[in-house]
């Protein structure tokens, strides 16, 4: 859930582009997220892929994902 500041992600990128329609910010599609990649939905209904040159994460046993220290 997300704050003022920073609006609650969207699993899929139809929830991420409304949420980010509403919040007039940026949402993380986290369904497209990966160890590389995050996958952005913009207020204007565009999407934009930030892609890392190695893992900035990585999937824990339960399924979450966690940051690279």
């Amino acid at each position: 859930r997300g704050s003022a500041a920073e609006p609650a992600a969207g699993n899929d990128a139809t929830a991420a582009v409304l949420r980010a329609r509403l919040a007039d910010k940026r949402v993380e599609v986290v369904g497209e997220r990966s160890e590389t990649r995050t996958v952005w939905a913009n207020p204007d209904g565009t999407l934009t892929e930030d892609q890392a040159a190695g893992p900035v994460r990585f999937r824990a046993d339960d399924g979450s994902w966690t940051g690279v220290d």
